[in-house]
């Protein structure tokens, strides 16, 4: 599949224009449709949320909608364009473990691709359509490429990563940066954009979708430096 099309439907907030706004620096072509204030009010036909030109994408991505929506989407889309949905949890809030479980079901029946990464950073290629929209867009778990010369990074390049476009920031920020504190160097950017994931706490780790999100980027810094300069650099660090 070749340039997968996408639609983002969301609440507001700042979040989606960066998943936006990055996925056409990568040539996505992208339509956002925002739900009106009152999407989360118990419905009793949630369906009547949806905008009618929802599924003439390939992809869509759903961010931070009521659970009624959520799970009002996948027969919505069954018998449209769309052969894959993207849910990103940025907060625990926005899908409990109970609701993923079911909107994969409802997935499945619908014959729909179907991923809920968490955070969006976690997202690893799927299926056909999934996996063609994470390296068409060189979206999904960060990995950054680096080159070195006299112990300072020289280039820095986003080979994929987070949709919200944080990965391909810290790479920009990285040329000039001495090899050995690449890593400390990455986390620090990793806070300074800042990552959009949550602080609240996960109830079945005790950790925190922000502490997940700078555990994802310090290991691709660490992988992009043993690239670079051999399993020693990491090896001899004191």
């Amino acid at each position: 599949m070749q340039r997968p099309s996408v639609q983002i439907l969301h609440t507001g907030g700042h979040y989606p224009g960066l998943v936006e706004d990055y996925l056409r620096s990568q040539g996505a072509p992208v339509a956002t449709h925002q739900l009106p204030a009152d999407a989360f009010q118990t419905l009793d036909d949630p369906e009547q949320c949806l905008p009618r030109e929802l599924g003439q994408a390939d992809v869509v991505i759903a961010i931070a909608l009521p659970p009624g929506i959520i799970t009002a989407l996948p027969a919505f889309l069954a018998d449209t364009r769309c052969r894959a949905l993207l849910v990103p949890v940025e907060d625990p809030s926005w899908v409990r473990a109970g609701l993923e479980r079911q909107l994969q079901g409802l997935c499945r029946a619908a014959g729909i691709e179907c991923a809920v990464p968490m955070p969006f950073c976690a997202l690893a290629g799927g299926g056909d359509v999934i996996g063609a929209f994470c390296k068409q867009y060189h979206v999904g778990r960060p990995r950054l490429e680096i080159e070195v010369s006299d112990g300072l990074v020289t280039t820095a390049r986003c080979v994929q990563g987070a949709p919200c476009g944080l990965t391909h920031w810290v790479a920009q920020r990285l040329p000039g940066t001495a090899i050995e504190e690449v890593v400390e160097r990455a986390k620090v950017l990793h806070h300074s954009r800042p990552c959009m994931a949550s602080m609240a706490l996960l109830r079945e780790s005790g950790d925190t979708l922000m502490h997940v999100s700078l555990d994802i980027m310090a290991r691709a810094a660490a992988s992009a430096v043993r690239r670079a300069e051999g399993d020693s650099v990491i090896r001899n660090r004191p």
